[in-house]
């Protein structure tokens, strides 16, 4: 239940230029819940997100964001 609070709260604070589905956010919020420091994706809006769970956001493709 805290960590799917900490998933609403962080998405209802992000900027609406950034659409994040649900799943996407859990994901995030599962990762910072962990200590993790980066997330690996080539998912533009998750890339975008990322930084608003205090994580680095990686492009698999390699392309930078």
């Amino acid at each position: 239940s805290g960590l799917l609070d900490k998933a609403r709260t962080a998405v209802l604070d992000l900027p609406t230029t950034i659409f994040l589905r649900s799943g996407d956010a859990l994901h995030l919020a599962c990762a910072e819940e962990h200590g993790f420091q980066e997330v690996y994706t080539n998912d533009g809006q998750m890339l975008k997100a990322a930084r608003h769970f205090h994580l680095v956001g990686v492009n698999v493709l390699g392309e930078s964001r």
